[in-house]
C-alpha cells in the first residue's frame, strides 16, 4: 500500500508531498513554479529536456509546461518536496516594485531550468519545514513575503528568468491581473499506472 501526504501551507501557493513508493504525475502548471527536494529523488520531463533533482536541490517549471515527474524515495528515506507557485496577478505587482531597467532583453523563455545551488533558494525552502511539520499555515502576508524571496533569488541567477517571469510585458492581458489562481492539486498515481507523454 502507498502512503501519500500531501499538506497545503498555502492552498493557492504552496504544496508539500511526502511519499513512502515510487509515483509518478503527468501535470501543466497553470502558473510559473518552483521545486525543492527535502529527501529522494525527484525527475523532471518536458519534451526534449530533463533534470533530476538530489536531496536540497531545486528546479524552475515555466507555466503552461507539460511535465512529466517521478519521485523517487531514497532507501528508507520517505520522498519529500515542496512546490511552491509564483502566481500571475503577483508576478504583475512584483513588476512594478524592481528596477527591470538593468535586466537584458537578449534572453530566452525558459520552460525546465535546474538551479544552482544557492544560499538565498536553501534558507527560502528551510524556512518552510516548520510549517508543514507543524501543519501550520502561512498567513497571506508571508506568503506574500516567501514569493518575493523566491522572485528576488531567481533574478539573481540570470536575467533570463526576468525575461521568462515577466513576459506579459511584451503583451500584457488584464485576466492575468485579475484572476487569482489556485495551486493546483497534483495527481500522482503508481508508477505503472502512467502512460508515455505524448507532446503532440
Amino acid at each position: 500500500m502507498i502512503e501519500q501526504h500531501l499538506k497545503m501551507i498555502h492552498q493557492k501557493v504552496f504544496h508539500h508531498y511526502s511519499f513512502s513508493e515510487k509515483r509518478s504525475c503527468l501535470h501543466t502548471f497553470r502558473n510559473h513554479v518552483l521545486v525543492f527536494v527535502y529527501s529522494g529523488e525527484l525527475e523532471i520531463s518536458e519534451k526534449d529536456n530533463s533534470v533530476t533533482l538530489q536531496k536540497g536541490e531545486c528546479a524552475f517549471i515555466g507555466k503552461d509546461t507539460p511535465t512529466y515527474m517521478t519521485e523517487n524515495p531514497s532507501g528508507s528515506d520517505t520522498f519529500h518536496s515542496l512546490f511552491m507557485a509564483l502566481p500571475r496577478d503577483f508576478l504583475c505587482e512584483f513588476y512594478h516594485t524592481i528596477d527591470n531597467n538593468h535586466f537584458s532583453n537578449n534572453c530566452k523563455k525558459l520552460t525546465l531550468t535546474k538551479l544552482p545551488k544557492r544560499p538565498e533558494v536553501t534558507s527560502l525552502f528551510e524556512s518552510f519545514k516548520p510549517f508543514y511539520r507543524n501543519s501550520a499555515d502561512l498567513s497571506d502576508e508571508l506568503t506574500r513575503i516567501k514569493i518575493a524571496e523566491g522572485l528576488y533569488a531567481l533574478l539573481k541567477i540570470s536575467d533570463h528568468y526576468h525575461f521568462t517571469l515577466f513576459d506579459f510585458t511584451h503583451k500584457l492581458n488584464i485576466i492575468d491581473i485579475l484572476i487569482k489562481s489556485r495551486m493546483q492539486v497534483l495527481d500522482w498515481k503508481e508508477k505503472q499506472s502512467i502512460s508515455l507523454v505524448n507532446y503532440n
